[in-house]
């Protein structure tokens, strides 16, 4: 018997944009998974930063209690940091994030 995996996609508005598409397509929600091995389900927010300094701090705006024991969890961040901040500090914060989510949230 198959397990069903928990995949979870943040980031700024090109995961929204692809939670919309998603919604509209019959053929591709889901990613096109079958329900029974994954569940697909996106956070995106527009304008969203990893860096925790920014008001459109990600951390802010998700609420990351979805995540919990998520088997797989893809980050699509970092770009709306890099005007804002060097791109070694916008990998710290990609870091930690991803630390944050395997240590408090149990993503596998």
């Amino acid at each position: 018997m198959e397990t069903e995996a928990q995949v979870i996609i943040l980031g700024h508005s090109y995961v929204r944009r692809l939670e919309d598409f998603m919604r509209q397509s019959g053929r591709y929600s889901n990613l096109g998974l079958r329900r029974q091995q994954a569940r697909v389900q996106c956070f995106g927010v527009g304008g969203a930063a990893v860096s925790p300094h920014s008001a459109r701090s990600l951390d802010r705006l998700v609420d990351f209690d979805s995540c919990f024991d998520a088997s797989i969890v893809i980050l699509h961040v970092g770009e709306n940091d890099c005007e804002r901040i060097s791109s070694r500090i916008a990998a710290q914060h990609i870091y930690d994030l991803a630390l944050s989510l395997i240590h408090h949230y149990r993503v596998r």
